[in-house]
């Protein structure tokens, strides 16, 4: 038709020039795109596309967008030679036959049209019609099982009501849900919050759950996992749940990241994702528990991919992540909400790769004697642990010393004398244990909002050796290392350790800064120097208001004399201490 119309640029001269002649040249167009009788298509309805078409480009004055205009209207009248109107119509008048009123039409899935219907007897409902060669009878039968349980027990799986068997069609009758679909969502493109995203996942999921207990799965043929790419046709037949949570691990990712894992919707890019089997985690997921979630749904391996029951379990659903609350050489903790008990709780995230990583967080596991260890999972692939305890709502010791500085406020004396003593107990029970911390420090002593204090981070902890008092040394934090750990060419643990760190915590707690720094160059004084006060110098003098005993006991854990030095539970013997635990 466009060859036997005149040629492109006169077309465009007289369509400018004279709407008569414009007129007349479309109407040849039009006599030359008549389907012949081997096309069954509504001619009338033809006609009135290209009148429509030809009043929008009357209109037009513009000529990119004229150009626009003309594919349009080309697709559109293809579209009516192939037959996609009148089948249209077609599947209309088949429902208005039956006593249904089209209300409109919703979407042309794989394998059939929606429509928005209401009929007398069912109300609104969604109708999809379908070719009878796409009517899995049999399957049909099967999402009967469904029906066998009230809609309280399945109320994330569509409600479906009825189906019936024409000459060429099938229509199936649903329940209506009057939002858009999840693609519509993705496709505005902007951010999905995370608490949106769960309760999207969790019902996607629990929907999911229902229907593998009935022993049936959804398998779309989109999204498909990678057993799916590697060749063998009768993967297809073999399919199980498995695929689904692929499928649904695709879906969390897009209401996440907006786009697809791979870098292009081809195929060829889909191939290329597959082949590397390599899930790279994007900058904007910074959500620990959501990129594990998704590790476990998108795994390559599908012996290795969750089940949509455990899913439900996951950290994701189970707890809510808030803020960190601290990162020390061993790992972040962060303040957690368990959702079922809105109980308040920390975990704590570590390397777990190498073996003397994993030592150390079996360590850190096995020693949890202060404060209370209320689980232990790995992620997927096996690099990082989590240790959960409880919640210290009151922050570490730092941020209570740093707080005090800021308006100049100094601890009271009680106060002082009770930290010591919680201390001193917990270090006694530790000891008693042939444990030795070895990594004290204000950040690892944690406050509860009761002000109970409570040791953590035990990364560091060294069992002592058996029948001897002692181990050897490993790490720990410069600032805080007694005297005869720099003086010793194979520095030996032993319980005094925790005892000299104990007191250096205490004069930071009553003086505000380090026993061996001075005001001006807190934290700032090069290393030979701190070494050289460390070994040669007495710690600086406390406060002159606060009791001559409580300082006593502080000269006493620092004594350079490992030998010299109080215990732990010598500690517990002084009549100051005492008297707080017995009162506790």
């Amino acid at each position: 038709a466009t060859k036997k119309a005149a040629p492109q640029t006169a077309v465009k001269k007289r369509v400018f020039r004279r709407r008569g002649r414009f007129r007349a040249h479309r109407a040849a167009q039009v006599r030359a795109v008549i389907p012949t009788a081997n096309h069954q298509v509504n001619q009338a309805a033809m006609f009135r596309v290209i009148r429509a078409v030809i009043i929008i480009r009357v209109q037009i004055r513009n000529r990119a967008m004229k150009n626009l205009r003309v594919k349009a209207a080309a697709v559109m009248i293809v579209l009516i030679r192939q037959g996609k109107t009148s089948n249209l119509m077609e599947e209309s008048e088949l429902l208005k036959s039956q006593g249904f009123q089209v209300i409109n039409e919703i979407c042309e899935g794989s394998f059939g049209k929606y429509f928005v219907v209401r009929h007398p007897q069912f109300g609104i409902v969604s109708a999809k019609v379908i070719s009878n060669k796409n009517f899995d009878t049999n399957l049909w039968d099967k999402t009967g099982i469904f029906e066998k349980d009230p809609p309280q027990v399945r109320p994330f799986i569509i409600q479906y009501i009825a189906a019936r068997q024409f000459d060429k069609m099938t229509v199936i009758l649903m329940e209506h849900c009057n939002m858009k679909n999840l693609f519509d969502l993705i496709n505005t493109q902007k951010d999905i919050s995370i608490p949106v995203i769960r309760t999207i996942m969790k019902q996607i999921l629990e929907g999911l759950r229902y229907i593998h207990s009935k022993g049936i799965i959804h398998r779309t043929p989109v999204y498909l996992p990678p057993e799916f790419h590697q060749g063998d046709q009768n993967l297809l037949i073999k399919a199980d749940a498995k695929v689904d949570v692929w499928q649904a691990g695709m879906i969390l990712y897009r209401l996440v990241i907006l786009t697809y894992p791979f870098k292009s919707t081809t195929q060829l890019a889909n191939n290329q994702f597959m082949k590397l089997k390599q899930l790279v985690r994007p900058e904007s997921i910074q959500n620990n528990p959501l990129w594990d979630l998704l590790t476990k749904m998108l795994s390559f391996d599908r012996k290795q991919r969750i089940s949509a029951q455990d899913a439900l379990y996951h950290p994701f659903f189970t707890v809510e992540e808030k803020e960190r609350l601290g990162k020390g050489g061993f790992g972040i903790v962060r303040h957690v909400i368990e959702k079922s008990t809105q109980r308040h709780m920390a975990w704590k995230e570590m390397d777990y790769k190498t073996e003397n990583e994993k030592q150390m967080v079996v360590q850190e596991k096995n020693q949890m004697i202060i404060v209370e260890p209320l689980g232990f999972f790995l992620s997927d692939n096996g690099r990082k642990a989590y240790l959960v305890m409880e919640l210290c709502e009151g922050g570490d010791l730092r941020k209570f010393i740093n707080t005090m500085k800021k308006p100049g406020m100094e601890i009271s004396p009680q106060r002082a004398w009770d930290i010591t003593a919680q201390l001193a107990f917990s270090l006694t029970h530790l000891h008693f244990n042939n444990q030795i911390h070895s990594d004290l420090k204000p950040e690892n002593i944690l406050l509860t909002k009761d002000f109970k204090v409570k040791i953590a981070d035990f990364g560091l902890s060294r069992q002592l050796q058996v029948e001897q008092k002692y181990t050897f040394a490993r790490g720990g934090t410069k600032h805080y290392k007694a005297p005869e750990l720099i003086s010793q060419l194979r520095p030996i643990l032993k319980p005094s350790l925790d005892i000299w760190t104990l007191g250096v915590m205490i004069f930071e707690l009553i003086a505000q800064r380090h026993p061996f720094f001075d005001n001006k160059t807190e934290g700032y004084i090069p290393d030979e120097e701190f070494i050289r006060r460390l070994t040669t110098e007495e710690p600086a003098n406390l406060p002159a208001h606060y009791p001559k005993s409580l300082k006593n006991l502080i000269k006493m854990m620092l004594a350079k004399d490992a030998a010299r030095r109080i215990t732990a539970e010598e500690i517990l013997e002084i009549p100051e201490i005492a008297t707080i635990l017995a009162s506790n």
